[in-house]
């Protein structure tokens, strides 16, 4: 019976025990989150500064009342989030991009085009306002940057001091690598190369090409002109590429000497040259709305009026579709126009970026903006 007795107060003991330390555990357990709750918050809300060195272990661990070991812990879980990274014999710094734009840090909108001070173009405030509703949707604050002749490290300085945890750029590259770098979630809109490592969204330039190119083939063309760019740009070969795709389907090439490299400022001259002479070309790529306007005036100085003596494919936005494009043909036939939203746009850029808050590891991609043919009919409404 003493035997027994002993055995049963020796088990009750080692429960005891047993209960004690997990008791000890669950304490350490909250007191790691508890820690990991009120830094996140800090860096959440931009107490912390983008790029701040958070004080040491031991800092942490005297200010919150847990041991090193609980503060080290709190620091990897952080860490593992993306929110902070650790630097060699420095300790841990707040990343860039660790702001949260639900808690006023603000989303960054960097054109290269236009400088501080003055009135931003018609070009970039459509992008601008189009970022703007956005972000209204979401309730996510806005900085708008005009970057030209900026310096990018000091850009990348102002954008940190303002806590800003995303940027949306229009052709910064410099800017872009910067921040990429340090870890500031990044997403270019309407511009690509092959060697970026952030994430793009563009125009479908590629099937905007074979739209163009299909309309002409379908309204019996064989003979066509490509007026605009060729290799400059992603847009140029992209478009370029489309439309000679799709032609050779048909099995139809575009002769060297129609396929004119120029630019709106330099249209006319080449477009005069090509259209006076007695085989132009029935049909004309003109897949910049400033080379089509110029075509166009060429034509009706030399007395040609497109859609009866030849016909032309431009493009153009979608704000610029009504606004420019429609207008320039001076209430006569307007030529169809590959057209794109650049609402879409960034609405597009937008998720892309929120995503990329969310999970700062996701692969570097391309999002191609979907474009469609719009054509006026005789009563001036548009067909798509």
């Amino acid at each position: 019976m003493e035997t027994v007795w002993m055995v049963y107060i020796v088990q009750n003991d080692f429960f005891k025990e047993i209960k004690m330390a997990s008791v000890m555990k669950r304490t350490k357990a909250r007191s790691c989150t508890r820690l990991c709750m009120d830094l996140r918050e800090q860096i959440r809300s931009g107490e912390i500064s983008p790029a701040d060195f958070l004080p040491s272990v031991r800092q942490i661990g005297e200010k919150y009342g847990v041991t090193p070991k609980t503060a080290y812990k709190a620091l990897k879980i952080l860490e593992s989030e993306g929110l902070i990274s650790g630097a060699p014999r420095r300790g841990y710094r707040v990343r860039p991009g660790a702001g949260d734009p639900n808690r006023g840090c603000p989303v960054a909108f960097v054109d290269w085009r236009e400088g501080e001070g003055r009135q931003w173009g018609e070009d970039s405030r459509e992008y601008l306002f189009s970022l703007q509703e956005c972000l209204l949707k979401r309730g996510w604050p806005l900085l708008a940057i005009g970057a030209k002749d900026e310096d990018p490290d000091g850009l990348m300085r102002r954008l940190k001091a303002a806590r800003v945890c995303g940027i949306i750029v229009s052709e910064a590259r410099d800017l872009a690598d910067i921040a990429v770098r340090e870890g500031m979630p990044t997403v270019a809109i309407d511009w690509w190369e092959e060697d970026l490592n952030f994430d793009a969204v563009l125009q479908d330039d590629f099937q905007g090409g074979a739209l163009a190119a299909r309309y002409l083939i379908d309204r019996g063309h064989r003979r066509i002109a490509w007026f605009g760019h060729t290799t400059a740009t992603h847009h140029s070969r992209a478009r370029l590429g489309g439309a000679t795709m799709e032609l050779m389907r048909a099995g139809i090439a575009i002769p060297p000497d129609l396929c004119v490299r120029c630019s709106g400022l330099d249209v006319e001259e080449a477009a005069a040259a090509v259209l006076s002479r007695p085989d132009r070309p029935g049909g004309v790529l003109a897949l910049w709305m400033n080379v089509a306007i110029g075509v166009f005036r060429v034509a009706r100085r030399l007395g040609l009026q497109p859609g009866r003596d030849f016909e032309m494919v431009g493009w153009a936005r979608g704000e610029e579709y009504r606004h420019s494009y429609v207008p320039a043909f001076a209430g006569g036939p307007v030529p169809p126009a590959v057209v794109w939203s650049p609402a879409k746009m960034m609405e597009l850029a937008v998720e892309r970026l929120a995503a990329r808050l969310r999970s700062p590891e996701l692969p570097v991609v391309k999002i191609n903006v979907p474009v469609s043919l719009a054509i006026r009919n005789e009563g001036g409404g548009s067909q798509r």
